[in-house]
């Protein structure tokens, strides 16, 4: 039994539904609905040694793709021309800051992906008895990531 002069803390998850996407040079803040590949890995790779077992050596940090969710938007063609920069090779790669946001509209964790850019786009499926909204699917490289909790 605990103490009668001690305080329990309370310990709480950090609830994931409600979070901003800002892209730097875009200058726009776009709400999306799903975020997801938020992680990185690192490589390992067996070095010699003088002793009598192998070494393990960090090799390189690999990142994933991230992929957003959102709603189609009449007449929202931002994304698209960023695309099409990156077919045409000339594609400034973006700062992009997620944001997820606690039940009190603070930061409570951050992650900021460094020079990221657009590699995939899929459109909606187009089924006309769905009564769905259209969803757009963005699929984004970048050279580097930076996760902060709290802001």
């Amino acid at each position: 039994m605990a103490d009668e002069g001690q305080e329990s803390v309370a310990v709480w998850l950090i609830p994931k539904f409600y979070f901003r996407v800002k892209f730097k040079t875009l200058n726009n803040v776009v709400a999306f609905q799903e975020v997801s590949g938020l992680y990185v890995e690192s490589e390992q790779l067996l070095g010699n040694s003088n002793l009598v077992s192998s070494v393990k050596k960090l090799e390189r940090i690999k990142t994933s793709s991230v992929i957003l969710k959102k709603g189609v938007f009449i007449d929202d063609n931002n994304f698209w021309n960023w695309y099409r920069a990156v077919i045409m090779n000339t594609v400034n790669p973006e700062t992009i800051v997620i944001e997820l946001i606690d039940d009190s509209s603070a930061v409570s964790m951050t992650w900021t992906l460094i020079k990221a850019w657009p590699i995939k786009i899929i459109e909606a499926d187009l089924i006309a008895d769905a009564p769905n909204i259209a969803i757009e699917l963005l699929e984004l490289a970048y050279e580097g990531q930076i996760v902060n909790s709290g802001a």
